[in-house]
């Protein structure tokens, strides 16, 4: 028979154990997760602040500059949205309270996740054109800000 409860644990505890209990022993085992998570989440915040703030006052306007304010909102968004709810989930994975909750938490984490990428991407594509073909058309401030309203649309 299948079941979400790892043998381990099972072999464990006794026959009438609480959810309370088994959700207290995974969260245990979560600890180096949940601060791993808490330091990646400082680090980006004061990161992603200072590069937004640095690109913001110090930088001229130009194609680079526009996808990295763009990337940098984004993981600032992730820092302090996505990261507080998933050190959530690792302190409540047997007893998080709905299960729509946990939907759109993943949902979010996703979201964010392929918006980043899909920015990376596009510095990447903007880069190559500008080294590959540099006397050719370049795509202007205005395109790139379109390009990152669909990497965050997509």
């Amino acid at each position: 028979m299948y079941s979400a409860i790892p043998k381990v644990w099972r072999e464990d505890f006794r026959e009438n154990v609480t959810l309370a209990e088994l959700n207290n022993s995974l969260v245990d085992l979560n600890i180096p997760s949940i601060i791993y998570v808490a330091i990646l989440m400082v680090v980006g915040v004061l990161g992603n602040i200072l590069v937004v703030y640095i690109y913001t006052i110090k930088y001229s306007p130009s194609t680079y500059r526009s996808f990295i304010l763009c990337l940098g909102w984004i993981d600032l968004i992730a820092c302090t949205v996505g990261m507080p709810l998933l050190i959530y989930s690792l302190m409540c994975p047997y007893v998080f309270p709905s299960e729509a909750a946990c939907k759109t938490l993943r949902c979010l984490h996703m979201f964010f996740v392929m918006s980043s990428a899909f920015i990376v991407l596009g510095i990447a594509k903007e880069r190559h054109q500008r080294i590959r073909y540099p006397l050719s058309t370049q795509i202007t401030p205005t395109k790139i800000k379109i390009m990152c309203s669909l990497c965050v649309a997509l």
